[in-house]
């Protein structure tokens, strides 16, 4: 067959998960472009697929070819100095904002808890000022920025904060509460174990039974480690004991949250949206995003897209709803996104920061980026610091084939000796660019 597939923003993808891609193109007969950025994010999961795979392929050297998506000078210049790793380079030729009042007045004798505490009460005016200054935008500009921090709980923070003031101006309307589910990460192993679950959480079927369809929903009622069973119960009230150990299970949790019309949201994964009236529901994408445009007492209405190809849509209150308000994101999940404008909220207490985190999100702009920080100067040591996943094979030294050159002549390709310092060491090579 003529099929060629594409994985994007491979550098995220894991090992398993690039094995499986591999595979399924065996299989198909087919051929995969792996696109992505090995400076950017790498993946949550173990391995390092994508930049291994570079290190046994031809790839080109772009250099500053690869800055393509500034179009403002001082937005390239922070780019190339990126690549070149001067990072405190690069926040000098972008606006950088801090807010540092309750630090200002600690004492010189301050103790270290004293610090925290007047450093997160900064935080919470840096997440006040992105508020106030995204807010006084026009809804054209809020649309063509992004705002990016490190961690999710400043991510809701700030979530929160431009909802308060989008209120205060009348951009929203009155809100209705509505439940949310939240995906809950496990491993393989951790699945199969019932005490690993908890009362009040819902879990999903990937796959159909006798006792229900694929993608039923049930509300876990207790748990018993001994027997290794779950007791949940379905949409029609009927208890069932599940072993997680035979059954494949995603699980969530439940949280009530305020929307509004006016409200922007997000979609947190792949699935098919259950709407009032059709017997199909409507698939959405994983980050797809949409804006509330009413409520009422059983029902809200979604638009899904823009203009003529947008989809108005009506979901039933009592269900549950797979989104998140989408004022702010992470840099993990913002990287592949353009914008005009990015936001930058570096919190220099929270969070792991380095140089990846700093390529993402400068690069997601075009046009202009602001750093909203407590610490400017803090942040700018952070903003450099080298972030490099470790794998088995950074553990078990690669052997060289029973009778290479490399193994009678150990000189042509020399390692370094552990007994020097890291300043001594010679510097990796380091290919820039989009593949």
């Amino acid at each position: 067959t003529r099929e060629l597939r594409i994985m994007d923003e491979a550098s995220q993808a894991g090992q398993k998960e690039f094995n499986r891609a591999i595979k399924a193109t065996e299989n198909a007969g087919a051929r995969t472009v792996f696109l992505g950025d090995k400076l950017q994010h790498q993946s949550v999961e173990a391995g390092r697929a994508f930049e291994r795979g570079q290190a046994s392929m031809p790839t080109p050297k772009l250099g500053e070819e690869s800055i393509r998506r500034q179009t403002t000078e001082h937005m390239k210049s922070a780019v190339h100095e990126i690549l070149e790793r001067r990072h405190t380079e690069a926040l000098k030729l972008i606006t950088v904002r801090e807010v540092k009042d309750a630090q200002s007045k600690l004492p010189p004798d301050a103790t270290r808890e004293q610090k925290r505490e007047a450093a997160a009460e900064d935080n919470k005016a840096v997440i006040r000022t992105i508020a106030k200054d995204y807010t006084s935008l026009t809804p054209d500009q809020r649309n063509k920025t992004l705002i990016v921090t490190s961690t999710n709980a400043d991510r809701l923070a700030i979530n929160q904060a431009i909802r308060s003031e989008l209120k205060a101006r009348g951009d929203l309307g009155e809100g209705v509460q509505m439940r949310t589910l939240h995906k809950v990460d496990m491993t393989a192993i951790e699945a199969r174990r019932a005490e690993n679950y908890s009362p009040g959480q819902i879990i999903q079927t990937t796959s159909r039974t006798a006792a229900w369809d694929k993608g039923a929903q049930l509300e876990i009622l207790r748990t018993d480690s001994r027997t290794n069973l779950i007791t949940a119960r379905d949409a029609a009230g009927r208890e069932h004991a599940i072993d997680p150990a035979r059954t494949r299970l995603q699980t969530y949790t439940q949280e009530q949250r305020e929307f509004a019309a006016g409200d922007r949201i997000k979609f947190t994964e792949p699935h098919k949206l259950a709407v009032q009236g059709r017997d199909e529901g409507v698939a959405v994408r994983n980050g797809q995003t949409a804006r509330v445009e009413s409520v009422n007492e059983k029902t809200m209405t979604l638009r899904i897209g823009e203009g003529e190809k947008a989809q108005r849509i009506e979901i039933e209150r009592a269900g549950a709803l797979k989104a998140e308000h989408a004022y702010s994101a992470t840099s993990f999940s913002s990287q592949g996104q353009t914008v005009d404008k990015v936001m930058i909220h570096h919190n220099t207490e929270s969070g792991r920061h380095g140089d990846r985190e700093t390529y993402v999100n400068i690069t997601r702009a075009r046009v202009d980026a602001m750093q909203y920080t407590q610490d400017s100067e803090k942040a700018a040591r952070q903003a450099g610091v080298e972030l490099q996943k470790t794998s088995a094979h950074d553990i078990v030294p690669t052997q060289p084939e029973r009778g290479s050159d490399a193994q009678r002549n150990p000189d042509i390709n020399p390692q370094p000796s552990k007994d020097l310092s890291p300043s001594q060491q010679p510097e990796r090579e380091r290919e820039h660019g989009y593949w």
